[in-house]
């Protein structure tokens, strides 16, 4: 449901930087200094087991949507937004695959030496770190696949599939449905990823996703 806040709070409270609503009045900032509203904060995810569990549900999850596990489940790893920065800057410039538009990066997932890990921002509402992970799995997948997609919208479009229809499933259509009035790469990508399947069902999303035109 909308939340209603006055215009005074608005402009004067710091926002929380996954919802963007105005944080409650001494609401204290985290460790890296972003801060979460108070219904972000009742859904975060703080401990490593809860984590972890959040995670093996995103692998079984993507497993059923792919109709397939992936031969390595990454390692996962919890950073700060400080630090996802810093793998990032560390890893895009050696990519073949051009970076998407820059904006605040929940998860991230690196091939290196010979080893696949998943990285995700540390205090995130469970929804959002459900979603997140199976995003960053279907990367994997895509990695597992060969694949190294020059188009960023199929690229990043075909991995917000997944995670729609993983949220979908684990009965959060809401939060799903929130990726699809996004107005850049991923939202596009989404939307163009949901029309094909509309069209052509699960073996068009899987054809247009190894980078092949229907």
């Amino acid at each position: 449901m909308p939340r209603k806040f006055c215009p005074r709070c608005v402009q004067g409270r710091p926002r929380c930087d996954l919802c963007r609503a105005p944080i409650a009045d001494g609401a204290q900032p985290l460790a890296d200094g972003q801060y979460r509203c108070a219904l972000c904060l009742s859904e975060v995810v703080l401990e490593v087991a809860d984590v972890l569990t959040v995670y093996h549900q995103a692998v079984a999850q993507v497993a059923r949507i792919l109709q397939r596990q992936l031969r390595e489940t990454p390692r996962l790893e919890t950073v700060s937004r400080r630090k996802m920065g810093e793998i990032r800057r560390r890893y895009e410039h050696r990519s073949s695959e051009p970076a998407a538009a820059s904006h605040h990066v929940l998860g991230y997932f690196v091939q290196a030496h010979g080893e696949s890990t998943i990285y995700a921002e540390a205090c995130l509402p469970r929804g959002l770190l459900l979603g997140t992970l199976a995003h960053e799995l279907a990367h994997a997948w895509q990695t597992e696949q060969g694949l190294h997609l020059k188009d960023a919208q199929v690229r990043e479009g075909f991995a917000e599939w997944v995670a729609y229809r993983v949220l979908t499933v684990s009965g959060l259509p809401s939060l799903a449905e929130r990726a699809t009035r996004r107005d850049d790469v991923y939202g596009r990508g989404l939307r163009h990823f949901l029309n094909i399947e509309n069209r052509f069902g699960y073996a068009g999303v899987v054809k247009r996703a190894n980078g092949q035109e229907l």
